[in-house]
C-alpha cells in the first residue's frame, strides 16, 4: 500500500499537481458523503472538484476563475453562517441563566 506524500513533499511540488492530488482524494472520498450530505451540497463539492480537475490539466479561462471566485465567496458564507448560528446559540444560552445571585 502506497503512503500519502507529506506536506514538506507536497510543498516540492508545482500548484496544479497539488490541486490534482487534492481533486483526486477529494474524488475518491466522495461516495462517502451522498448519505451524509444534501444533493445541493454534493452538486457544490462535485463542481468545486470539476473546477479543481481543470486547474490542473491547464485551463486558465475565464470561466475557472469565475468559478474559483464564485467558491470563496461560498466559503466567505458558509462561515459567516456558521457565526450568525453560533452568535444566536450564544445568546440562547446567556438568556436562559437565571441573574446572577447579588452578594
Amino acid at each position: 500500500m502506497s503512503s500519502s506524500p507529506s506536506p514538506e513533499e507536497l510543498q516540492q511540488l508545482p500548484l496544479r499537481t497539488i490541486v490534482a492530488f487534492a481533486a483526486r482524494c477529494a474524488r475518491r472520498v466522495l461516495p462517502i458523503c451522498y448519505g451524509h450530505m444534501r444533493r445541493e451540497k454534493l452538486a457544490d463539492v462535485e463542481r468545486a472538484i470539476q473546477v479543481s480537475e481543470s486547474f490542473a490539466a491547464g485551463d486558465e479561462s475565464k470561466q475557472l476563475a469565475e468559478a474559483a471566485w464564485a467558491a470563496a465567496a461560498a466559503r466567505a458564507a458558509a462561515r459567516a453562517a456558521e457565526a450568525a448560528r453560533a452568535a444566536a446559540a450564544a445568546r440562547a444560552d446567556f438568556s436562559s441563566l437565571k441573574e446572577a445571585p447579588r452578594y
